[in-house]
């Protein structure tokens, strides 16, 4: 019996993508060693991704914020975390947790738990992993739109995005259905 743990990043940001995370542990370590990532720092989270590569499996699922727009931020966490899935070997008689309140996932013994990021370790893991390669690609993405700062808010709604936005307008990299970045483009 393994252990998968599911979670995302980029849910609720203005730009960039969705990330989904599924991580898949074969046995747990008696002493816990990952913390759900919103608890750690940048160079922390960057260190534990290091090791859980070699530690677990990891699968990702991607949808970018021009399909989010298109089919919704319920279908995209769907596709993004059967994607992360797919990427895994899973048996029937391993335990699947996904953070959250509900199983966004086509596989239907995967059990939604509120928060299982703080909880189940290998959420936690799964939290790291979505995390940082998210930060990764809108650190990326912050050399190709320079104009917006993505690397300092990673697509999420802070002042200073505000701030590039009615800098510089919307981008095809922002989530034009998010309402607030579907008045700036209206406005």
């Amino acid at each position: 019996m393994a252990f998968i743990g599911i979670d995302e990043a980029g849910r609720g940001s203005w730009a960039g993508p969705l990330c989904v995370s599924a991580v898949r542990f074969e046995k747990l370590s008696k002493e816990r060693s990952y913390f759900d990532s919103k608890s750690l720092t940048r160079a922390s989270r960057k260190l534990l991704f290091h090791r859980l590569q070699s530690e677990c499996q990891i699968g990702l699922g991607w949808v970018s914020a021009a399909s989010i727009d298109r089919m919704g931020l319920s279908t995209a966490l769907r596709i993004a975390a059967d994607t992360a899935l797919m990427q895994l070997p899973i048996a029937p008689d391993d335990t699947v947790i996904i953070d959250g309140p509900i199983n966004f996932s086509s596989y239907a013994s995967a059990q939604p738990e509120v928060s299982a990021d703080a909880t189940f370790e290998y959420v936690s893991a799964a939290s790291i992993a979505a995390k940082v390669c998210r930060d990764r690609y809108m650190q990326w993405l912050s050399t190709v739109s320079c104009e917006y700062g993505f690397e300092k808010h990673v697509g999420y709604g802070t002042a200073f995005h505000r701030q590039m936005l009615l800098l510089h307008g919307v981008s095809s990299h922002h989530r034009k259905s998010f309402k607030p970045i579907l008045r700036m483009a209206n406005s």
